[in-house]
């Protein structure tokens, strides 16, 4: 059995070979190690002292020179040096512009073929008052350094100097700080809207709005801008109040008024909501005319009607009831349909008005129609005014006579007051005039006493008679 020995002395030979070969590798990665390192702190070194150079020149107050700092270049010069640890910066190294260009030559102001070109005032000396600067101003401070590498010659491409053509360069700018203005803070207010009149309000209506702004030692002035409505309005506010009688709604339902305090030079903005219901707009249903009225059994007698509204134009059905069948006129376009009646006898007819989105339901409920046989008449009373009266007082009675057949002639009389009169009937009507010298309820009776080819009629209402006034 052969046992391999173990030869030290071969051993170490092989080691420092092995030494011999790595040790220029690990001696460059060092080295190279350095020289990055050195390098990242030149660089670091030149951005600090920019920053800290224009610190100095962008801050307010006065420097140890007299001088606004931003005119005091001695003093950003020794701003930067301050924080340079390696002591490389020379004065000639800081460069100290400022972001506002020289006026031009007077000699060419004017003349842009002859202008100056675009120049920046430079701080070259120890201060500069020729420098006007306003808050807004920059102070740009520029700071070269040469970085040598420890062998130029064995890495010389780490070397970055001013007569390689490649130094070190960096520029840090701020923004002057010179005169900052803080407004003193403004009086809080509280604006309310104390009044929406009318309330609710109908679609189209117009809306009355008052506002009230308060707060802080002096009365608020200025505009409150209402919004929330289809028609807005701006109120100029006298002794804290106002108010404006322009708003309108144009579709119903629950709003909110918003009204908006613009403030002024010593008070804050405020507002204030309310809401506000607006209903639809109500509308006036009438049976404007029934023809003829008489009738006869099985005519077709067409009955008229109007639908009217204080804003826009009503929309959909009116049913007309209280004949034998019922008919529906359409609006806007119809305003009339026919309905029958097949008996004779005294009916009242109905118009009913349904409304739509914008305009309320109405209806006008009591129009009387007569079907009567040929020969027959209608009287009625058509009024007596005034209605009540007062004693002793002139009332004036008006009469109609209907037939079927022709025009009513002839006479009417009243009776049922202290004093009767007659009537001498034209085309069917007339009027004549009594007097009631006691008070109370009284009954107007009409008699028609005929024609030829025409029975009477007759036709009773009741009156009220009060005492006069007195003052």
């Amino acid at each position: 059995m052969n046992i391999l020995k173990f030869n030290t002395r071969k051993s170490k030979a092989q080691a420092m070979v092995e030494f011999a070969i790595v040790l220029p590798i690990l001696l460059l990665v060092v080295y190279g190690l350095i020289e990055t390192g050195r390098l990242i702190f030149v660089v670091a070194s030149v951005n600090n002292a920019t920053r800290q150079a224009v610190r100095y020149g962008s801050t307010s107050g006065e420097g140890p020179n007299g001088v606004p700092r931003y005119q005091d270049c001695a003093g950003i010069r020794e701003a930067a040096q301050k924080s340079d640890f390696l002591n490389a910066f020379e004065d000639a190294d800081i460069t100290i512009t400022y972001d506002q260009p020289i006026p031009d030559n007077p000699a060419t102001a004017g003349d842009e073929s002859q202008a100056d070109p675009p120049d920046y005032n430079t701080c070259n000396g120890t201060v500069d008052t020729g420098v006007s600067a306003v808050t807004g101003d920059r102070v740009n401070v520029t700071i070269k350094s040469d970085f040598t590498a420890i062998f130029p010659k064995f890495l010389p491409f780490l070397s970055r100097t001013a007569a390689g053509g490649n130094p070190i360069v960096t520029t840090s700018s701020r923004t002057l700080l010179l005169t900052i203005n803080v407004a003193p803070p403004l009086d809080p207010t509280e604006t309310l809207i104390t009044a929406h009149t009318p309330h609710p309000s109908q679609i189209g209506d117009y809306v009355t709005i008052t506002v009230l702004v308060s707060g802080g030692s002096t009365t608020p002035t200025g505009t409150v801008t209402i919004t929330g409505a289809d028609q807005n309005c701006t109120i100029t506010l006298s002794g804290g109040t106002g108010s404006c009688s322009v708003v309108r709604f144009l579709s119903p339902g629950t709003k909110t008024i918003t009204a908006s305090y613009d403030g002024d030079p010593t008070h804050d903005v405020s507002g204030d909501n309310k809401s506000h219901t607006v209903g639809k707009a109500p509308t006036v249903t009438t049976i404007t005319a029934d023809t003829p009225d008489p009738s006869l059994a099985g005519d077709t007698v067409t009955v008229t009607v109007t639908v009217t509204s204080t804003y826009g134009t009503p929309t959909g059905t009116v049913t007309i009831s209280g004949a034998d069948a019922p008919c529906t006129i359409t609006l806007p376009g119809t305003t009339s349909c026919n309905v029958t009646f097949a008996a004779n006898g005294k009916y009242a007819l109905s118009a009913t008005y349904i409304g739509d989105a914008e305009h309320r339901e109405s209806s006008d409920t009591y129009e009387r129609h007569d079907v009567i046989p040929k020969g027959d008449t209608v009287t009625i009373i058509t009024s007596h005014n005034p209605n009540p009266s007062e004693i002793g007082k002139s009332v004036t009675v008006y009469v109609t006579v209907g037939s079927v057949t022709k025009t009513p002639t002839g006479t009417v009389t009243i009776t049922g007051a202290d004093t009767s009169c007659t009537i001498t009937l034209n085309k069917g009507a007339g009027s004549c005039i009594v007097v009631f010298n006691s008070i109370g309820v009284k009954t107007l009776t009409a008699t028609y006493g005929g024609a030829p080819g025409l029975n009477g009629s007759s036709d009773s209402v009741s009156h009220s008679v009060e005492l006069a006034a007195t003052t």
